[in-house]
């Protein structure tokens, strides 16, 4: 008798568990079969080789995210509540993050078009919107990224200013101490969010009055 089919949700789960507790590295399919207690063919035939695994892995995690905004909020403050939630998600599981490439942009369109419908919401032109969604997005990966891939190695250290190191590593730590919910947001993180959305405010300030 063939054995049952492992849930596919299940797989996912097992996954995750070991790019959180292994690294990179210890996602295989020996390791995950293992975790599983069913035969690497059984995994093969359900979710694929490894790349089609993390594909999978992308979309189940982060096509899942859900941003639940307050209807009193203001949209500056809808806006700072799913940049934080993102930034968190993208920290919840670290390893999961390393992996991503341009090919993985699909759940982060679904994460933009939730901040889409504030803005449109709140008056802003369809153009505005979309504009201050590519920012938002990109700033908070990129920040969000470079946090996770932080600290650099040694040889590339040496060759950066004492300065800029040691305020990149207390950002870092910052970013990292005390990993409760929600996460303690690094003071760059706030202030260029701040930046960002002073200037959105004023963009649509200018389209209200009519201004080119």
């Amino acid at each position: 008798m063939a054995k049952p089919l492992v849930e596919v949700d299940t797989i996912y789960d097992a996954a995750l568990r070991i790019l959180d507790k292994g690294g990179v590295e210890a996602l295989n399919a020996r390791n995950l079969a293992a975790q599983l207690k069913c035969s690497t063919r059984t995994l093969y035939n359900q979710v694929g080789k490894r790349d089609e695994l993390v594909d999978q892995l992308m979309n189940y995690y982060f096509g899942g995210l859900e941003f639940e905004f307050k209807d009193s909020d203001c949209w500056q403050e809808s806006t700072r509540s799913w940049a934080n939630n993102l930034r968190e998600a993208l920290l919840s599981h670290p390893n999961l993050t390393r992996l991503m490439t341009l090919e993985h942009r699909a759940p982060f369109a679904d994460c933009a078009t939730a901040l889409l419908k504030v803005l449109l919401r709140a008056g802003f032109s369809q153009q505005l919107a979309l504009r201050s969604c590519r920012a938002l997005t990109h700033f908070v990966m990129n920040l969000t990224l470079e946090e996770i891939i932080a600290p650099r190695s040694e040889s590339e250290s040496k060759r950066r200013a004492r300065k800029e190191i040691q305020f990149e590593d207390l950002v870092i730590a910052n970013s990292h101490r005390g990993r409760t919910s929600p996460l303690k947001t690094p003071e760059v993180f706030d202030n260029t969010l701040d930046w960002l959305l002073i200037g959105i405010e004023s963009e649509l300030h200018h389209a209200a009055k009519g201004s080119p």
